[in-house]
């Protein structure tokens, strides 16, 4: 039986949904996704379009499963955002002087499957911000663009609070992350960026890996037109056998900015960098840390 074209873009969005949620570090069950409740702050750039049920099914997996535990170092924090919602976020305090990460992880899982990416902090003596983004874990709400928006400027206004300078803080997104990451570094002053793993936009994503029919169904976080923007040392982390978001998307991030250098690790897929780059994760990590504006 041959599938006539609505047929063909449908199947092609539930391929798009399936492997974003298996790649794109997503686990345990998925829960379905209401409709958006709560009117975005005025803070969000009105050029943020709503998200339709098609892009909240293929883009977020959010779940409350617990994978792990806090670290013993870390203290759990409430982070409110502009249109009122309580978010979890992980807190582990900067050495004096010493750099803070606001960490945003991917679309799937939540702050306890963050235990590796922590560690690689806490051996790099920095602080960290982490937060579950609105759905996420603990956090209350529904996940939408604009709405993790919101969260990132809760989680800037959070390290405001705790006593952190521009000079001393960096802004670090992985995979979806990383378009929530160029959304605050495009807005807001930081020592730094690092974006591992992620796009130029969702859009682009679509279109590469599963045709125009994909691209027409997504959009948004669109990370490349914010880089000429972000004024701020950057580094960009990719592996070069990526599948998922394909690796020389980290090269065009690059080229429309100012100031940003890439790292590309030999041999890692979407979800290996930090395991297949092994210790030389952290030194270049340490490195780009180092060199930064005091």
């Amino acid at each position: 039986m041959e599938f006539n074209s609505s047929m063909r873009i449908l199947a092609r969005l539930l391929t798009l949904g399936l492997l974003l949620c298996s790649v794109l570090a997503c686990s345990g069950r998925v829960r379905s996704l209401p409709a958006p409740s709560a009117t975005p702050s005025p803070s969000v750039s009105s050029s943020t379009p709503s998200d339709s049920p098609t892009k909240r099914k293929a883009l977020y997996y959010p779940n409350a499963k617990v994978y792990g535990q806090r670290p013993s170092e870390a203290s759990e924090l409430d982070l409110v955002t502009s249109d009122g919602l309580t978010l979890k976020a992980w807190y582990r305090p900067a050495p004096q002087d010493g750099k803070l990460v606001m960490y945003f992880h991917g679309n799937g899982g939540n702050l306890t499957a963050l235990g590796a990416q922590l560690k690689v902090f806490e051996k790099l003596e920095v602080g960290y911000l982490a937060v579950d983004y609105r759905g996420f874990g603990q956090s209350q709400g529904d996940p939408s663009e604009a709405g993790l928006y919101l969260d990132a400027e809760a989680t800037y206004r959070k390290a405001v609070e705790l006593g952190y300078p521009p000079h001393r803080m960096v802004i670090f997104g992985r995979s979806l992350g990383g378009g929530v990451a160029t959304y605050l570094a495009a807005r807001e002053p930081a020592a730094g960026l690092v974006l591992e793993s992620t796009f130029t936009s969702v859009q682009d994503v679509a279109r590469r890996t599963h045709g125009a029919g994909a691209a027409a169904l997504v959009s948004g976080f669109p990370s490349l037109e914010r880089m000429p923007e972000i004024q701020m040392p950057t580094l960009i982390i990719h592996g070069d056998k990526d599948t998922t978001i394909p690796s020389d998307m980290a090269r065009t991030l690059a080229q429309a900015s100012p100031k940003a250098d890439v790292w590309m690790v030999e041999g890692a897929d979407h979800n290996t960098v930090r395991k297949v780059a092994g210790e030389a994760y952290t030194e270049r990590l340490r490195q780009f840390l180092d060199d930064l504006p005091s």
